[in-house]
């Protein structure tokens, strides 16, 4: 899949990168901008804390690959904007890619690397759905835009580059399609046929760990009884132990321990095995839904949350007694 077109349109509704376009209603008179509210009385919620932490839906069509676009409050002052796909909350980019907002009264002031600053002028303190805001552009464009809906703010998982031949494009065709299949003969005819064990992909993933981003145990371990190289690291620094603990599989986990995998080893995120086990399961679930929707789905593999959910504390503690 490529890039998610969704930061291009979602942000150009916030102003960022906007073209000459048609006047808006606001402009053409058709629709007023929300009036200004009085200053709320004591004891009344602000703007400011009731839109802290919270995902803001709107109304607005970002072609068949998503829907639901939003922004993100995030309660430390950042904002995230993206949509869902396969009911996962994605944007592009990277992780640390979060612009800044400000509120004054009913506006909020959003901000990003490139200084610009963009405004949104709301009706009341508590917007809901059905509500409307206003949209200010850097140079002065508007637009009003109506919510959908407000909840409380998520994970946000992050859609990378993926080239366009697909997933996993650089390993052998091969043992792609035995990982992919779960097909062990094919796999121990690929190994006895001397198939390289420790190829890499466009993101230095290697057949084990693909093997283990498909949920193959069984194809885990025969790779790592043929051979397999257990703590070589992909492009974001993750081992196979790594990616097995934070997917819950206990038994690969135990296998990769007993084999002598480095549960030391941190990615480039400063995250340990132990670590990954123990991101708490909110945060976590986020990220196995986006590897659900890219990578499962479109392969026809069906991934068990609750497995997961319930392996990851198991994994945690392997790595605790094996750290004694």
């Amino acid at each position: 899949m490529n890039r998610l077109v969704i930061l291009t349109i979602v942000a150009g509704l916030f102003g960022c990168d906007r073209k000459e376009e048609a006047p808006s209603e606001v402009e053409r008179g058709t629709v007023k901008p929300p009036a200004k509210a009085p200053t709320p009385a004591q004891g009344q919620i602000t703007l400011a804390d009731y839109i802290k932490d919270k995902r803001v839906y709107i109304d607005l069509d970002v072609g068949p690959e998503a829907e639901n676009p939003f922004g993100q409050f995030n309660a430390d002052g950042t904002y995230q904007t993206g949509a869902m796909v396969g009911g996962v909350a994605m944007t592009s980019g990277k992780p640390d890619e979060k612009g800044r907002y400000e509120v004054s009264g009913l506006t909020i002031t959003l901000s990003g690397d490139d200084e610009g600053e963009d405004r949104l002028v709301f009706s009341t303190t508590e917007p809901v759905g059905g509500d409307q805001f206003t949209v200010t552009g850097e140079e002065g464009e508007q637009e009003t835009v109506t919510i959908v809906k407000v909840e409380k703010a998520g994970p946000v998982a992050v859609a990378t580059d993926k080239p366009e031949d697909g997933l996993f494009s650089k390993l052998d065709p091969r043992i792609l399609e035995t990982l992919a299949t779960g097909d062990l003969k094919a796999l121990e005819d690929y190994i006895e046929d001397g198939g390289d064990l420790n190829q890499r992909d466009e993101d230095r993933n290697t057949p084990l760990m693909v093997a283990i981003v498909f949920g193959r145990a069984d194809a885990a371990r025969v790779l790592v009884d043929a051979g397999a190289k257990l703590d070589l690291k992909s492009k974001k620094g993750d081992t196979a132990l790594i990616l097995a603990a934070f997917l819950g599989q206990t038994e690969t986990v135990k296998i990769l321990l007993e084999k002598g995998a480095d549960h030391e080893i941190r990615s480039n995120a400063g995250a340990s095995a132990l670590d990954s086990a123990e991101l708490p399961w909110e945060a976590a679930k986020g990220i196995v839904a986006a590897i659900d929707s890219f990578v499962h789905t479109p392969l026809g593999i069906k991934m068990n949350y609750d497995e997961i959910e319930a392996g990851r504390p198991v994994c945690a503690q392997q790595l605790r007694d094996a750290g004694r």
